[in-house]
Parts: structure tokens; C-alpha cells; sequence
């Protein structure tokens, strides 16, 4: 059986399209037979993890063009945005053809459209709004529906939102698809520190906005009585303003706070913190078979990762050097999930980042990229899984340092997050849209 993958990723647009793809290629090459090729229009950017992760890469020249390559039983498509006819003749090409986060056109020509950022009700909205009038614009040009557009049945079917008779939308955090080591978190009991000892920076593989640099010098505007960190106030503030922490007698005592920075792979910001990859990072202790390292809950900081050096800027945000608040960069991905389970609190953007942290029941201030990661933080936001402080053009400093302040001053309301988290997304996603792949298939 071949099954095609038609992916992109790069620092624009980020990596969790690939990282998707790769989980679901992991699972879908164990059927038997199973040949698995991906075709990019980014290449540098992806040939390297594909490779590294044992699969063949075809390259393409254009978002739209056709190799033979892009062909098989199972066609899965992680482009945002195509064309019906694009995807009319991929649908020619195999059995069962998938599409991830799809707005265009191309998505009526899918028999599944997968996108755990659109509710049901946004996507029936979607539908009315657009997908009829375009829809039928373009079968007047092209003439691409199988049924001809003066055909009643062929308007029914456009009016339904669906020229394929058999499409089906798979929406909501129910479909988040993440890689199986937080399957494997998602069914460990977690428990919340009453202190606040670490914190994890995680902007995604590529941040295209730097929000990286705003997450640090937020922290370093914070004013959660400094002196209960041990850390030296006269060098570490910014600001002087006492409103960043809202009930300073409940203010955590800690010897040291730990800051967990994670740069992503394609990360390419112009400040200084690329250059403080850090060292690989290695469990504390071996893994439990069929399970994660660390269950029930967070290690204490300092413990377990030694080979790990503490690095912090030389220029660009000088208020974070300070001897006893650590800052820890990694470029390490593929221990992501042990870092958001030990995490006490994240601050991250809005991408498929936000679905790990809720899996790991991880309390996370979210910053989004641009207004479409912004809204998809709506559902995240209305069940109390996170704060979210809008797109990070628009996000003051010392407003996320405020934020901070707050909740690490109320176990109470990260508790609360942590819990409304881990109903939202439960680490299933992958399994349910294998399922649904199956049984498309099994129909052809």
C-alpha cells in the first residue's frame, strides 16, 4: 500500500504541519505493505527530519504541481490552503484523500477534512458564507464537479458544502493529532507544585515573530517580590510599578526560579539567543517501558538533566543575567514533552504547542503569532485552559509580567487550568483520525 504525503514547513508558517504528518506516517507505515513518500515545496526545511525519520522525499517547484510521486491508496494533504481542482486530481490518484487545516476550495473535494482548530458550528458558518458562491464561480470555469452545475443534485450537494458526497469533517481538540509520548502523559495522573519553580518558554519550531525575546523581557519586568526567588532586585527589574502582582502576601518563596527555553529547530530571530543552544538533553532516569519517564508529576529543579549548562545572553535582554535565576536554552525537540510535563507554568504561542501543554495538564499563558493563531485560542480560552494574551504584535510586557505574577501567586487557578486542559485535549487524536482513515478506506 502507498500512502502519499503532501506537506509544507518552514519558518513562516512553522513545523507542525511536518510534525503531524510524521506522527501519522509513524502509525499508517504499520499496516502491511505500507510504502510511505512525502512530497514539499520546502525542501531544505523538510527533507532533513523526514530523512532523519526514514522516509523518502520526493521536492516540488510549486505549492500546486503534480509529480507522479504524489500519488497512492491514501493521499494526506498538511498545505492550508488549496485548490479544488488541485485536489480534484489528487483524488483521481488514490482511494482515500485527507486534508489538514484546509480553508480553500480544495477542501469540497476531500473525503476528510481534518482541522482541530474549527468547531462545527464555525465550519457550517464557513460554508454558508463562502463555499456555495465560490464554489460555483469556479465549477463555471473549470467545470470540475463531477456533476454538471445546471444538475439539481449537483447544486444539493454544493448547498450541503460538500461536492464530494462523501466528505466528512473531523473538528475540534477531539482531532489535535500529537506524537505518541504525550498519548502516553495524557493518561498519567498530574499533579500541580504549590510553588512555581519552573518556567518553560516554548514558541513553537519557528517563531517567526521572535516572541521568544517578549516571553524573557516580560519575566524580567515581573515583580513577584523578587527577593522571595533570591534573585537580586536592583539588577533584575525594569519597571517600578508594584501592579504586576495583585496579592504580593501570597507571593511564592523559592531559592530559585528556572526558566526552560526551548528554540526551535527552524527558529531563525535575529537576537543573540540563538546562539545558546544548550547541550542534548537526556532523561534523568531510564524510561518506564510503555510509559513516560516522569510520571506523577513534575521534578524538582536542578535535579536529573546536569549535563545540561545554564546559558544566558550576552546582549540584547541584559536583565536576565543574574547568578540565581537560571535560564536554560535548548534546541532539543524531541524531549519537548518531558519539559512541558515538568513545567509548573509555560508561557507559548498558539500553535500546536498549546494542544501539548493542555495535554500535559501544563497551566500555559499563550501568546499567538498572528490573528489566525489568535483565533484559535477562542475554545482554549472559554473552557479556562489557558490565558491568552492576544497576538504578540499587541502584547505589552509588562502585561505578561502581570499575568505571571498572578497566577504564580494562585494554585488555585493553575490547578484549574491544569484540569480544564486535560478534559479539552486528551491525546487521542491520532488514534481517532487513523480510525477514520480506515474505515474511508475500507469503503473504497
Amino acid at each position: 500500500m502507498r500512502i502519499a504525503f503532501r506537506v509544507d514547513a518552514d519558518h513562516k508558517i512553522g513545523l507542525g504541519h511536518l510534525v503531524r504528518c510524521l506522527a501519522l506516517a509513524d502509525q499508517l507505515k504499520q499496516r502491511p505493505g505500507a510504502e510511505i513518500i512525502f512530497v514539499t515545496a520546502n525542501d531544505r526545511d523538510v527533507r532533513p527530519k523526514v530523512e532523519q525519520a526514514g522516509y523518502s522525499l520526493a521536492a516540488v517547484s510549486s505549492k500546486f504541481a503534480l509529480p507522479d510521486a504524489l500519488k497512492g491508496e491514501i493521499i494526506i494533504v498538511d498545505i492550508m490552503t488549496t485548490e479544488f481542482s488541485y485536489m480534484e486530481e489528487l483524488r483521481s490518484r488514490g482511494k482515500v484523500l485527507v486534508t489538514f487545516d484546509d480553508l480553500g476550495q480544495g477542501r469540497y473535494a476531500a473525503d476528510l477534512v481534518v482541522d482541530a482548530n474549527l468547531s462545527p458550528e464555525e465550519n457550517r458558518m464557513r460554508i454558508a458564507e463562502c463555499g456555495l458562491r465560490n464554489k460555483e464561480a469556479q465549477i463555471r470555469e473549470e467545470g470540475s464537479l463531477n456533476s454538471k452545475p445546471d444538475d439539481p443534485q449537483g447544486r444539493a450537494g454544493l448547498a450541503a458544502g460538500a461536492p464530494n458526497s462523501k466528505l466528512k469533517y473531523l473538528l475540534g481538540p477531539d482531532y489535535i493529532i500529537l506524537r505518541e509520548e504525550f498519548t502516553q502523559l495524557a493518561g498519567e495522573p498530574r499533579r500541580i507544585n504549590p510553588t512555581v519553580r519552573r518556567i518553560l518558554v516554548s514558541m513553537g519550531g519557528s517563531d517567526p515573530n521572535n516572541l521568544t525575546l517578549k516571553a524573557l523581557r516580560g519575566l524580567s519586568h515581573s515583580r513577584f517580590r523578587i527577593s522571595d526567588f533570591g534573585l537580586e532586585e536592583s539588577r533584575f527589574a525594569i519597571i517600578k510599578s508594584q501592579s504586576a502582582i495583585r496579592n504580593p502576601q501570597s507571593a511564592i518563596r523559592n531559592p530559585k526560579l528556572v526558566v526552560e527555553v526551548v528554540i526551535g529547530p527552524a527558529f531563525q530571530g535575529k537576537w543573540e539567543v540563538r546562539d545558546y543552544p544548550g547541550k542534548t538533553r537526556r532523561p534523568a532516569r531510564p524510561s518506564r517501558p510503555g510509559g513516560p519517564s516522569r510520571p506523577g508529576g513534575p521534578s524538582r529543579p536542578g535535579s536529573g538533566y546536569p549535563e545540561i549548562e545554564t546559558r544566558r545572553p550576552a546582549s540584547g535582554c541584559p536583565e536576565l543575567e543574574t547568578r540565581n535565576w537560571d535560564v536554560r536554552f535548548t534546541r532539543e525537540a524531541t524531549v519537548i514533552h518531558e519539559l512541558m510535563w515538568e513545567a509548573d507554568l509555560a508561557i507559548a504561542s498558539a500553535g500546536v504547542t498549546m494542544y501539548e501543554l493542555a495535554c500535559c495538564g501544563t497551566p500555559a499563558i499563550i501568546i499567538a503569532q498572528d490573528s489566525v493563531q489568535a483565533e484559535n485560542t477562542r475554545v482554549f480560552s472559554e473552557a479556562g485552559a489557558i490565558v491568552n494574551l492576544g497576538v504578540g504584535a499587541q502584547v505589552k510586557e509588562d502585561e505578561l509580567a502581570g499575568v505571571v505574577a498572578d497566577l504564580i501567586s494562585d494554585e488555585a487557578a493553575r490547578l484549574k487550568m491544569s484540569k480544564a486542559g486535560r478534559d479539552l485535549v486528551d491525546g487521542k487524536g491520532l488514534s481517532r483520525v487513523i480510525k477514520e482513515i480506515e474505515e474511508a478506506l475500507s469503503l473504497k
